[in-house]
């Protein structure tokens, strides 16, 4: 692959947003220097409205001059996605949650195979996955959004063309599922689409990861499904209101007003029930084990089974060991 072409290049787009960041910042940007030193890339600092990224942490000059600060007064995350795609660069673009960790090695090792067959979208396995089969048994294959769909819909999981955004029209005031969203949109009329069965993402092992859980936001998920419904087909619709819609029953449960609980609870449940269509859920879930080792289900209906003061605690033990269970709150 020529390196030297600049309509080659891959874009790293990183929202940023709060001081506690910075250490998982630089080290991202680190890595990525260091991973793709044979590219041409591009790292982009999506600044909110709320926080200015100091970047003379950064003490390379070569590194430095791959870094583009950009800013948006907004702190949706999905207009901060959108702006992100829109300023950049590259060819390729790639979002990576500053709360999390990633494989690039991976990345790397399989960007020429994308760029040079031309695919639309590179998607990788999530970390502790079984490999999946298939009949060329081979690392990589074709697949198409039906397969994303039940097995991963995280920007940060792909890169993909920053000519797809033009697919992306809808103005959604969200920073929940804002993700499934966006890729929804780029993903239909049959995109060429790349599986690679390994890990990119390896998800929440950083402090702050679940921090907006706490604040009702998971009803968003509500708009965005409403919006999804019109845009798939009512298997794909089913799908999607059972992997992103569900789950949230989970966070309704950590939120520490009493009432807001409630009253979101009872929101969701009749959301749930008036679009639920069992006949179809059971037919695109034919094996039960399909359901159960949906993740974000299976999580939510284990942990919803733990009291709720139980569960505060073990998810501020896991978001930071020295967080004080009253910056949640309990009644």
């Amino acid at each position: 692959m020529n390196t030297n072409n600049k309509q080659q290049i891959i874009s790293f787009v990183l929202p940023y947003h709060k001081v506690k960041f910075e250490d998982n910042i630089k080290n991202l940007i680190l890595e990525i220097a260091k991973n793709f030193s044979n590219f041409e890339y591009e790292i982009l600092l999506v600044k909110n409205k709320d926080y200015k990224f100091p970047i003379e942490i950064i003490e390379d000059n070569k590194i430095l001059s791959k870094i583009k600060a950009v800013e948006i007064l907004n702190n949706d995350l999905y207009h901060i996605r959108l702006f992100g795609i829109n300023q950049a660069s590259g060819k390729y673009i790639c979002f990576l949650d500053i709360d999390d960790s990633y494989y690039f090695k991976n990345l790397a090792n399989n960007l020429s195979l994308i760029i040079d067959n031309d695919y639309d979208m590179g998607s990788f396995s999530f970390s502790g996955n079984k490999k999946i089969k298939n009949k060329s048994s081979k690392n990589s294959f074709e697949i198409d959004y039906n397969f994303l769909l039940k097995n991963s819909l995280s920007m940060v999981n792909c890169i993909f063309k920053k000519a797809l955004s033009k697919k992306i029209t809808a103005d959604l005031n969200v920073s929940y599922d804002e993700d499934v969203a966006i890729l929804t949109q780029i993903c239909q009329d049959n995109i060429k689409i790349l599986y690679i069965d390994e890990p990119f993402i390896l998800t929440n092992i950083n402090e702050g990861s679940v921090s907006r859980t706490f604040k009702g936001q998971q009803l968003e998920a509500i708009t965005v499904n409403k919006f999804l419904e019109n845009i798939t087909t009512e298997e794909q619709f089913q799908i999607l209101l059972f992997r992103f819609v569900c789950p949230k029953l989970i966070d309704i449960k950590l939120i520490s007003d009493r009432k807001l609980r409630n009253d979101s609870y009872k929101t969701l449940k009749q959301y749930i029930k008036s679009k639920y269509n069992k006949k179809i859920i059971n037919k695109v879930f034919k094996n039960r084990f399909l359901i159960m080792s949906c993740k974000p289900w299976f999580i939510s209906l284990i942990t919803f089974l733990v009291p709720r003061k139980r569960l505060i605690k073990i998810v501020c033990k896991q978001v930071s060991p020295k967080q004080n269970k009253n910056s949640i709150g309990e009644k």
